[in-house]
C-alpha cells in the first residue's frame, strides 16, 4: 500500500497534505498516534523546505510518497531545493541557557527524535530524503 502527491511548495498547501497522510493512515489502519507523528514529522519538513530550501526556484516542486512496508511507515521526500543535508546539520545545544542558544535547528532535532532512521542523497540535481517510523504493535 502506498499513496503518492506532488506539493508546488506553498504554505497553503498544509492542508491537503495533512488531508493525504489522513487518508493513508486510514486506509493502512494506522494507529491515530502514530498518523500525528507523520504528520508532524511532514509538517516540520514542508515548512523548513519552504523557508529554507525553495528559495530562488522558479518552479519549486515537492514530491512525497508513503509506503506501508510490513512493520513500518516509509517517506520518501524528493524536492528540486538547493542541496541540504540534515545528517551534516548540528543538534542545538538544549542544556544552554535559551539567551546562548543559535537560532534554528530545532526541526531537525523534532524530526530526528520522532522517526527512527532518516537518510539523504542527492540525485538528479535533487533532495531525496528517505524517513522510516516503525509500528508499534498495540
Amino acid at each position: 500500500m502506498h499513496r503518492r502527491w506532488r506539493l508546488s511548495g506553498r504554505l497553503d498547501e498544509l492542508a491537503g497534505m495533512a488531508a493525504q497522510v489522513e487518508a493513508f493512515a486510514a486506509a493502512a489502519r494506522l494507529s491515530s498516534e502514530l498518523t500525528g507523528i507523520l504528520n508532524l514529522v511532514l509538517e516540520e519538513w514542508f515548512v523548513n523546505l519552504i523557508h529554507h530550501g525553495l528559495g530562488g526556484q522558479k518552479a519549486p516542486w515537492i514530491e512525497v510518497r508513503l509506503a506501508l512496508e510490513r512493520d513500518r511507515v516509509v517517506c520518501w521526500l524528493r524536492d528540486n531545493g538547493i542541496p541540504f543535508d540534515p545528517g551534516d546539520h548540528r543538534f542545538p545545544d538544549l542544556d544552554a541557557p535559551l539567551q546562548e542558544r543559535r537560532a534554528g535547528s530545532l526541526g531537525i532535532y523534532l524530526i530526528r527524535s520522532l522517526v527512527d532512521s532518516w537518510d539523504y542523497r542527492r540525485e538528479g540535481g535533487c533532495n531525496l530524503n528517505r524517513i522510516e517510523k516503525r509500528i508499534v504493535p498495540s
